[in-house]
């Protein structure tokens, strides 16, 4: 399973979203080590999706995607939520921390972005 920039970010969110104060201002371009131009093309697909709401975007002239992208207020729906679960077989039923660990563990079997393992790995330590 390859993850797409899009999927990377989701993933972000909703492991943030785990959280019992989540800080979702954390997920950036650095945090999860995406290049901060893809990381604003897909928010603004994700929120187009139906996969998260809220995420403050600032478009210039005639750009199709946002040049600014704020997280800060970003929430994850339940799609999105859903989209997740399905795609790394978690069980809706299941704790927070083991929601999270189950995806860490999947990331690292994929060889998913290393910056985002760590970001994953920093949110367990919170727990």
């Amino acid at each position: 399973m390859k993850l797409e920039t899009k999927e990377l970010v989701l993933v972000a969110i909703y492991t943030e979203y785990q959280k019992d104060l989540p800080k979702m201002e954390s997920i950036s371009p650095d945090s999860i080590g995406i290049d901060p131009q893809l990381f604003n093309v897909a928010i603004c697909k994700l929120d187009n999706e139906g996969y998260i709401r809220d995420a403050v975007m600032v478009f210039a002239g005639d750009e199709a995607f946002p040049v600014v992208v704020r997280t800060s207020k970003v929430k994850i729906t339940n799609t999105g939520i859903e989209y997740i679960e399905g795609l790394f077989e978690i069980e809706r039923s299941s704790r927070r921390y083991d929601k999270v660990r189950k995806v860490a563990e999947k990331l690292v079997d994929n060889v998913a972005s290393q910056v985002l393992i760590g970001y994953i790995t920093q949110v367990l330590a919170g727990f």
